[in-house]
């Protein structure tokens, strides 16, 4: 009788954690797959690979702003949320008309892919918790890296104040989201879901240099690519 008692109660309790099973495993695998893949590409300068990942509306925001980066006026450029700026500023900076005129979105994110514009990308970022809804997916966008140093730096708080004193501070590691699309069969990023969150800290890293959003972009810039640049490259390209 009692083991047949411990039968049922094993069975129940197997029963649960079926039911308790993430049915999403399976998508959740592909999306951080697809999410490493976009990081590694950017590293690696493979445009091709972050093609693969991207969606739709990703390649129709870059073919608008590859418009606007060929021909918009310097004050409207400076009116683009800043993440948008910065993707202007690097076409006028490193690129001539003749390269981008016939690009459309997809093209366009090979082409500045390629010449190595985002290689400085941080592997470090990954995608944490995913909540999937039907094809639609929001990923949470963490540093696992900071995230550790950080729980160090708590950890040492137990330490004397002295000793605290010697030590480098970490600030608090922050978190955004993503959106994921699923498009012809494949997990895939729009990366417009993350510009806002760009914006906000390049905005926030301008306020700490004490400068205008516009000057921390050319400073930016200018250290990206080795050239003092005049006010001049906000002009629409040359015809």
């Amino acid at each position: 009788m009692f083991h047949r008692l411990l039968y049922i109660v094993m069975l129940v309790a197997a029963v649960w954690g079926l039911a308790g099973c993430d049915k999403h495993v399976k998508d959740k695998a592909e999306i951080r797959a697809a999410y490493d893949q976009y990081q590694q590409g950017n590293m690696d300068a493979n445009g091709a690979a972050v093609a693969a990942v991207f969606t739709q509306r990703t390649f129709d925001h870059y073919a608008k702003l590859v418009k606007i980066g060929m021909d918009a006026k310097a004050q409207d450029v400076w009116n683009l949320p800043p993440c948008d700026m910065y993707e202007v500023l690097r076409m006028r900076s490193r690129a001539k008309r003749s390269q981008l005129k016939l690009l459309n979105g997809r093209d366009y994110v090979m082409f500045a892919t390629k010449e190595g514009w985002y290689s400085g990308a941080d592997s470090g970022w990954k995608v944490g918790a995913i909540t999937v809804t039907g094809t639609s997916a929001v990923g949470s966008i963490h540093h696992p890296e900071w995230e550790a140093e950080y729980k160090k730096q708590q950890v040492a708080g137990v330490l004397s104040r002295r000793a605290r004193r010697y030590m480098d501070k970490v600030d608090k590691p922050y978190t955004y989201t993503c959106q994921f699309i699923k498009e012809d069969g494949a997990w895939k990023i729009d990366e417009t879901s993350m510009f806002p969150e760009y914006s906000r800290a390049l905005t926030e890293a301008a306020k700490e240099s004490r400068k205008s959003v516009r000057d921390f972009l050319m400073m930016m810039e200018s250290e990206e690519t080795g050239v003092n640049l005049k006010m001049s490259v906000w002009d629409p390209m040359k015809k």
